[in-house]
């Protein structure tokens, strides 16, 4: 049961950190953070690279389709 609080809590706090960052984008990000979050309940050990490449690739992603220009897109990333 304990476990369980730990990964409700885990999943609410890293939506509202996303919502504060990005808003309304949230919900394009709500992939990301599921695919986070199953890679650190899957691979505790090594999940550092992966939960990297998954966000930094989405990220990434979300600046080249949104249009934004160079400036924008690292103010982005760098939050």
């Amino acid at each position: 049961m304990l476990s369980a609080g730990r990964h409700i809590y885990n999943l609410v706090t890293g939506f509202v950190l996303l919502y504060h960052v990005f808003g309304t984008s949230t919900l394009f990000l709500l992939v990301p953070a599921a695919l986070t979050h199953l890679i650190m309940l899957g691979v505790r050990e090594s999940c550092a690279t992966l939960v990297w490449l998954v966000v930094f690739s989405t990220m990434i992603a979300w600046c080249a389709l949104a249009g934004l220009q160079e400036q924008e897109c690292t103010a982005a990333l760098t939050l």
